[in-house]
């Protein structure tokens, strides 16, 4: 009760809310304990240490009640994993999971609609990605001969394949990792492996002796970039506060030019909320020795692994894909290679024209059940849908050959091209954020009323003509 009055206390003299504030000391606290994991010597140790503190990390942020909820669904899936035969563990882990994870949405709801607290669903969120990841990898793990893996999954499967079942405490270790059990990222069971028994850091040359490395500076950047990304947040949306978007009677008064810019800056803002978890996270997690990526020629070590976002590419994409792929990374990495390429026909290496639809509905459901988030996903999925046939029906008349290797042949009109294509691009991107963080139907509703409805317009118009209307032009060409 004294801690609690404590927090609250603090809590008041820095005007953030308890829960976040708890966040904030445990991603905090995880630096140390992270740093302190390193000389942690055996593999039963090591994985004791990380359960240890998982299990400390989700009690002490999220309360009993979501400890219960994470342990039991986890204790589930662990059964189903070591009763039933593999060939049924992908999607039964995938209905338990996802079933699970949604059921709690729907409560949360229920019992606190529109409301923000630090509960369960952050934990089950991060464990149903791990979860999911790994029922893929034992499956995988068979070799069988019916074992397809399409060329464009590049091996992933394969080298991610888990052979044997890990023991308990290989398991909850895993799942419970503490650096990232709160936001994320997930990552495969193989990597946390090869990190527990330090075999990722070996090379021949540069690490004979499997050493863990020197993470110190790039953790300390990261821990920095994370400051700087919550200052620009704290900055920003001082001058564009998000709920003005969806108050009709202060945002009406603006221009509809003006409205554009006041949504880019607001939720230019809030992207670097998002920033400040992930790269604080990172940080904690790549001080602890996680994240290691290899070495370069001069056996320099690389920290990529666990890298969530891609900040620079974000904020001037110039191409809908690169946000799909370097927006919440490692969530991308485990829609694209367990939900999207796992749609594919055995015999074939490409997935059906659904799967684009059904990996956006498989992330609507994960991230909850609040309207605006179905109708940014449908969103999104159509743009990329429209972004693609834009591209592959224009860049051929501007480039020639393929990234990176392509050679320009009509540089102003390229040039005109990618500022198009970067507006478009960072104008749909607002307009899906915008509908995701709004959450509610009414609030969907007013902002698209106050917007026109102009970037869905754009992105239906742009379907039209480049799935029916470009095509028929071109192929009437052709036969003349």
């Amino acid at each position: 009760q004294q801690k609690m009055e404590m927090l609250e206390g603090i809590s008041a003299d820095i005007g953030v809310p308890v829960d976040q504030l708890k966040v904030l000391i445990w991603l905090l606290a995880s630096y140390p304990l992270g740093y302190f994991h390193r000389f942690i010597p055996g593999k039963f140790l090591r994985h004791a240490y990380i359960l240890v503190f998982g299990l400390f990390c989700v009690l002490a942020v999220c309360g009993i009640w979501a400890l219960v909820h994470t342990l039991f669904v986890s204790t589930v899936a662990y059964l189903l994993m070591k009763y039933l035969p593999r060939k049924l563990v992908p999607k039964s882990l995938f209905f338990l999971m996802f079933g699970y994870l949604s059921t709690y949405h729907i409560y949360r709801m229920l019992t606190d609609y529109m409301g923000w607290s630090m509960d369960a669903s952050g934990p089950l969120m991060v464990i149903t990605m791990k979860i999911t990841m790994l029922g893929c990898n034992y499956r995988d793990g068979e070799k069988k001969e019916d074992f397809h893996e399409p060329a464009l999954v590049g091996g992933a499967w394969s080298k991610n394949a888990v052979e044997e079942l890990p023991s308990v405490l290989e398991y909850f270790s895993y799942i419970l990792y503490f650096p990232t059990i709160l936001t994320g990222p997930g990552f495969h069971y193989k990597i946390y492996e090869s990190f527990i028994d330090k075999s990722m850091y070996h090379h021949e040359k540069h690490n004979p002796k499997s050493e863990i490395p020197s993470s110190f500076v790039p953790a300390v950047k990261l821990f920095f970039v994370a400051v700087g990304c919550i200052a620009t947040n704290l900055g920003v949306l001082n001058f564009f506060p998000t709920a003005t978007i969806f108050d009709p009677e202060q945002f009406d008064q603006y221009s509809f030019l003006y409205k554009n810019f006041y949504c880019y800056m607001s939720l230019f803002g809030t992207r670097f909320r998002y920033y400040f978890a992930w790269k604080l996270c990172e940080g904690a997690a790549v001080l602890n020795g996680m994240g290691f990526s290899g070495y370069d020629e001069d056996g320099n070590a690389g920290w990529k692994t666990l890298t969530s976002v891609t900040i620079r590419t974000i904020e001037t994409a110039g191409n809908v894909r690169y946000l799909t792929t370097f927006w919440n990374e490692r969530v991308a990495e485990w829609l694209k290679l367990y939900v999207y390429f796992r749609t594919t026909k055995k015999g074939k290496d490409r997935p059906p024209a659904s799967a684009n639809y059904i990996t956006n509905t498989a992330s609507a459901f994960w991230h909850g059940f609040y309207p605006g988030y179905y109708i940014t996903f449908i969103y999104a999925a159509l743009t990329i849908d429209v972004a693609r046939k834009i591209r592959s029906s224009i860049r051929p008349f501007l480039v020639e050959g393929r990234y990176p290797n392509e050679k320009v042949i009509r540089p102003t009109e390229k040039f005109v091209y990618d500022i198009l294509a970067h507006v478009f691009t960072m104008g749909t991107f607002t307009f899906g954020m915008t509908l995701f963080v709004g959450l509610s139907m009414e609030n969907a509703i007013n902002y698209c009323k106050s917007m026109y409805f102009f970037w869905p317009i754009i992105v239906v118009v742009g379907f039209i003509v480049f799935t029916f209307i470009v095509p028929a032009v071109v192929g009437k060409k052709k036969r003349e």
